[in-house]
């Protein structure tokens, strides 16, 4: 029988998580007796992968970079099989169904959740039937002419079985397993920040509380991670839930239990005193929290649903519970002024002078994503080069946006961000640097990173103190070798 080959793109090598996509689509595969394979193009040589009998090509990708990897293998697939479908899915072919679609080497575009799609895919290609119009939420090419089919209702997560891990060379990720074991517990988000696409087109909804423990329990029992995080875009969405699993997990008493979570900074300011009092009772270590700007008119503009007086009451509350704030901000918004980026440079020097414990864990380039509210705006508004293919958006690097990404400001503003955004990313990787030591999770080239840290951490302190932010030589010099020896993603 042909083996379905699931292909995931992302590019941190350094400590590579679990491909979750990846495994999510396998695990329906799985259920119709559908070999499947995974290729996780950031651990194998793609010389060196031994394909054999392949259904079809099955790629992940984001907005970014990832779609760079991907061709490159789909264009080696379609030379080695011509008559293999190349399919492509993940948050990019989401938001741009259509143009994915286009791309000579695209045969179908899965928009909407996977899981539906990939069973139906699996079976008529078994078949040996090519009718894509069968397929739902998929985009395709009919005698030149796109071509969509409806889209589904969204997935139960209760419905979806634990992930087949077995799939994987698990020895790739025991240190990231060990380290940080990334776990989804719901899916969407209740929000609506402008410049965010995880709420484009999708309803928040959790697996059930009695899930989550099982499924906690298997990963527990299986890779002993010194933290779980709730790697869900909003895990407290529905406090109930939120409850409900905490309370099961107190009852199990997992060994040595702790995780972290994504929170948003108005939950967490108005979180009760049992709420915070059980989840540091279940082993919650920290929180990673959006701040995004110190001022509240950049907050404002954003749709965040945030203001400076909550961030410093989360901050509080954070601190009064003995749970880390490990919060990020982003920089080179349109509109954004001197005075909010100084507005934001103190409320980070304040995380780190009035709550030492906390951490700053980046400060960002805004990155306009596709179909966001934000972006619509700026592409209008200005010379924004937006790909207008498939391969464009897969120039676009994870970090440091290109200077052409931000027509709106000045060489000396983009500099100056520029400049910020290594000194605080710094900072933070240098306290994350000697947490891996400490784990036990570094090997010669994190040490290495270390050290030149501690030979940095002066013109750190000095530029911070006289807000200096010209001729950031040393910061080019820092980005480099963090791009070279950690990857993009620590």
């Amino acid at each position: 029988m042909k083996t379905a080959y699931l292909v995931y793109c992302a590019n941190n090598q350094a400590l590579p998580h679990f491909p979750e996509s990846s495994l999510a689509l396998a695990a329906e595969l799985k259920k119709i007796n559908i070999p499947v394979k995974i290729i996780d193009l950031r651990l194998v040589n793609q010389r060196k992968i031994k394909i054999e009998d392949p259904l079809f090509f099955g790629f992940t990708i984001y907005s970014n970079e990832s779609i760079k990897y991907a061709l490159d293998f789909a264009k080696a697939m379609r030379r080695e099989f011509p008559r293999t479908p190349l399919v492509w899915g993940g948050p990019h072919v989401h938001m741009m169904p259509e143009q994915t679609a286009e791309h000579a080497l695209v045969d179908l575009a899965c928009y909407g959740e996977g899981e539906t799609t990939i069973s139906e895919l699996g079976r008529i290609l078994a078949t040996g039937s090519n009718d894509f119009s069968k397929i739902p939420q998929v985009v395709y090419k009919q005698n030149g002419l796109i071509q969509k089919t409806p889209q589904q209702p969204l997935q139960k997560l209760d419905d979806i079985e634990f992930y087949p891990y077995e799939l994987l060379d698990l020895p790739l990720y025991e240190k990231a397993a060990k380290t940080h074991f990334y776990y989804q517990t719901s899916r969407g988000c209740v929000h609506h920040c402008r410049f965010c696409n995880y709420n484009y087109q999708y309803t928040w909804r959790g697996k059930s509380g009695a899930k989550v423990t099982a499924e906690i329990q298997e990963i527990v029992e299986r890779f002993h991670p010194y933290e779980l995080y709730f790697s869900d875009a909003n895990f407290f969405a529905d406090k109930n839930r939120v409850q409900d699993i905490l309370l099961r997990v107190k009852a199990a008493n997992f060994p040595d239990f702790r995780w972290m979570a994504f929170c948003r900074f108005d939950d967490l300011s108005a979180f009760s005193d049992e709420l915070m009092a059980l989840m540091k009772d279940t082993g919650c270590l920290r929180l990673n929290l959006g701040g995004e700007s110190g001022s509240d008119r950049i907050l404002s503009y954003l749709n965040k649903g945030v203001t400076i007086k909550q961030i410093q009451e989360g901050l509080k509350r954070c601190v009064e519970y003995g749970i880390v704030a490990d919060v990020s901000f982003i920089a080179g918004v349109p509109g954004e002024t001197d005075d909010d980026l100084c507005e934001t440079l103190t409320v980070i020097s304040d995380i780190y002078k009035k709550y030492p414990g906390h951490m700053v864990n980046g400060l960002f380039y805004y990155q306009p994503y596709p179909n966001t509210p934000l972006m619509e705006e700026i592409a209008g508004r200005y010379a924004l080069p937006i790909p207008h293919d498939l391969s464009g958006w897969g120039h676009r690097p994870v970090t440091s946006p290109r200077r052409e990404y931000f027509p709106w400001l000045s060489d000396k503003a983009y500099s100056k961000i520029f400049s910020l955004t290594q000194i605080v990313n710094f900072l933070y990787l240098k306290q994350r640097l000697e947490d891996y030591l400490k784990n036990g999770v570094m090997n010669k080239k994190y040490v290495f990173l270390l050290k030149l840290c501690g030979i940095l951490t002066p013109f750190v302190k000095l530029r911070l103190k006289k807000k200096n932010f010209d001729f950031p030589w040393e910061w080019k010099l820092y980005y480099f070798l963090k791009k070279r020896f950690v990857g993009m993603d620590l």
